[in-house]
């Protein structure tokens, strides 16, 4: 299905068409598998999932309009044609993407992102601490040795 529809959209879309189709062929696919695994489970809580999926899809279009209006808003302080400038621009759009959604996401009280602090909360760190304090004892040890 990928391979026909890059066939037919290249020709009226050039690269754009490739991504439209590969799309295309990614929601065909995301559908064909849910609604085999629907037949083998029984029910998959579809609102639940459709719930989730538009507070998901809103908070992409709060980051997406936020990057875009500050892209330009950016453009203005930013030399093109320096590296170093091309980077701060890039990485400091990427750093306001990141935040916009990750606060839209918690602003919509996503269940997912509340599970997702709550496992990163639990266990990241004790995990770092503790690395933290074996390198630390690896260290002291070392010094000792010597």
């Amino acid at each position: 299905m990928n391979i026909v529809l890059n066939l037919i959209l290249v020709r009226f879309l050039a690269h754009g068409g490739l991504a439209l189709a590969t799309s295309i062929a990614a929601i065909a696919s995301c559908l064909l598998l849910a609604y085999h695994l629907r037949r083998r489970l029984g029910h998959l809580d579809g609102r639940r999932i459709l719930n989730s999926a538009g507070k998901f899809a809103a908070a992409s279009l709060a980051m997406g309009l936020a990057v875009t209006a500050a892209g330009g808003y950016a453009a203005a302080f930013f030399d093109p044609a320096l590296l170093t400038h091309q980077l701060l621009q890039v990485g400091g759009l990427i750093a306001l993407g990141g935040a916009v959604y990750f606060g839209a996401a918690a602003l919509l009280k996503t269940e997912e992102l509340a599970r997702a602090i709550a496992w990163a909360s639990a266990r990241l760190p004790a995990a770092f601490f503790k690395r933290f304090i074996q390198g630390w004892d690896m260290l002291k040890y070392k010094i000792r040795k010597k």
